[in-house]
């Protein structure tokens, strides 16, 4: 078995561990591509994504992060951000003097 599947495996596992046994509601997923990691409820599709596999909607992200020229003064809106992934995208930019702002209906988010 590739190192991927396995780790994907592993990560699968620990998942349904944490989630059904020990009953948590929050796990933290990381994206060491990036250098992002986020806190998500357990329930979470995105945040299982990222959880498991490392990323979440790889081919976006990237088309993101080679074309959005983002500068001083900037603002950005999250509208519906879920579990924020677009805005932490957006955040790499922050260092150019831009403005994040994210919103979600549900409070948990």
């Amino acid at each position: 078995m590739p190192n991927s599947q396995l780790t994907y495996l592993k990560k699968s596992i620990a998942y349904v561990f944490n989630r059904y046994v020990l009953n948590k509601a929050y796990l933290i997923g990381h994206c060491p591509e990036y250098g992002l990691s986020l806190k998500f409820k357990t329930q979470d599709g995105g945040g299982r994504a990222i959880y498991k596999k490392g990323i979440y909607e790889y081919e976006i992200s990237e088309l993101l992060l080679r074309n959005l020229k983002l500068g001083e003064g900037d603002v950005v809106l999250d509208v519906g951000a879920n579990i924020g992934w677009y805005s932490l995208m957006m955040s790499r930019f922050e260092h150019a003097g831009i403005n994040i702002h994210c919103f979600d209906p549900d409070p948990d988010n």
